[in-house]
């Protein structure tokens, strides 16, 4: 019982635990990708907001036309190159970072390089993917993810053009990615899945034991008592439609052994006088001594399980019983399985397994037509 427990509540924690996590990946996943896109979506339409603020900015604080001489660029009449006040104040405004490129030279940015005291100046610290600036289009914002300076950054930059709309540098925006913002949330939803998880195994456990496993184990024990032959109440259990069935077909069973039972005493309380008296010594031996009997004569007890393949213990043990109430008198096979409702290929098998043991006298009458019958009777102790 112990090991069929175990196996039990292997395969229930198993299969829920299977299902669970199945379904909480899922979930998770179906959530990352629904939620990844959507802030992606979010944060492009932010970065292109504040590039739309950074240009505004720029017009309104230094009116006039873009233009680059002589390797510095211009806003109207105001110097680009190293306009720190420039960026780090479209900074504050917009909470991204700016920077400015003259053709493929960055001349201003509010980055600060890993020393955090100069300003990240080198262009390789900003990666287009989108082509060098003279292949860009003049009238189009480009949007990229980027890493500057170990950072995540949504980025949105467009043209920048001089009066005769040539391509003359390039004005970027950096949109700070926020990984928690994904996953944390995924956290959450990993450690609520692994609760929910421990909850559904206690209460599948709980369930499964209460309708399954402690009817069946009823069921079960009540047909280990009446294998003892012990007295035993009728079935009145609660469970799932399975088990209420094989408890009916054990109730079905049990009538049918006391209906049995009950003939067999009327049998024996019609019975003459005479054959009574002859019976009372028949009827004193009991299981216990048919027990005895088992184990002296054949070496096998009720506790083990040594017998042949294909034999029972408690049918080895009503064959003697029978022998033992027909002391004397030869029986056949078809006696013995009418009187103990055994297949006739059932008790050939044990009586063979007696003669085997030359345990049984065996006689065979001849009749008229047929084979000759065979009369068995058990040797004397």
């Amino acid at each position: 019982m112990r090991s069929f427990n175990r196996l039990y509540n292997k395969v229930i924690t198993m299969l829920v635990t299977s299902s669970m996590v199945l379904l909480l990946l899922s979930t998770i996943l179906i959530f990352y990708f629904y939620y990844n896109d959507n802030y992606t979506m979010a944060q492009e339409a932010v970065a292109k907001r504040n590039l739309l603020t950074a240009e505004e900015l720029i017009k309104l604080n230094y009116p006039g036309h873009w233009h680059s001489k002589g390797g510095t660029l211009y806003k109207g009449e105001v110097e680009i190159n190293n306009n720190f006040f420039l960026v780090d104040y479209i900074e504050r405004v917009t909470e991204s970072i700016c920077v400015v490129f003259n053709n493929t030279t960055c001349v201003a940015t509010s980055v600060f390089d890993e020393g955090g005291c100069k300003r990240a100046l080198d262009v390789d610290t900003y990666s287009l993917r989108e082509g060098t600036i003279k292949t860009l289009d003049a009238n189009r914002c480009y949007l990229e993810r980027a890493e500057i300076m170990g950072k995540g950054y949504q980025t949105a930059y467009k043209p920048v053009t001089n009066q005769d709309g040539q391509i003359i540098g390039l004005l970027m925006i950096g949109v700070p990615l926020d990984s928690n913002f994904i996953f944390e949330p995924l956290k959450v939803m990993g450690l609520t899945g692994l609760t929910l998880t421990i909850i559904m195994i206690v209460i599948a456990n709980y369930y499964f034991s209460k309708s399954f496993v402690k009817p069946l184990w009823g069921v079960i024990d009540s047909m280990q008592q009446v294998a003892k032959n012990k007295d035993v109440q009728r079935l009145n259990v609660k469970g799932s439609k399975e088990i209420k069935e094989l408890s009916k077909a054990f109730n079905q069973l049990l009538e049918m052994v006391a209906s049995r039972s009950q003939h067999k005493d009327h049998k024996e309380n019609v019975l003459p006088e005479g054959a009574k008296h002859k019976q009372d010594p028949v009827d004193t031996f009991t299981e216990e001594e048919a027990d005895i009997w088992i184990e002296k004569m054949l070496g096998f007890s009720s506790d083990d399980d040594d017998l042949p393949k294909g034999l029972s213990y408690i049918t080895l043990r009503q064959i003697i019983l029978f022998f033992k109430q027909n002391k004397g008198e030869g029986v056949t096979v078809e006696d013995a399985s009418n009187a103990l409702s055994l297949s006739k290929v059932t008790v050939r098998r044990y009586f063979n397994f007696l003669e085997e043991y030359e345990l049984v006298d065996i006689e065979q009458r001849y009749g008229t037509v047929g084979r000759p019958l065979k009369i068995y009777t058990l040797k004397e102790d």
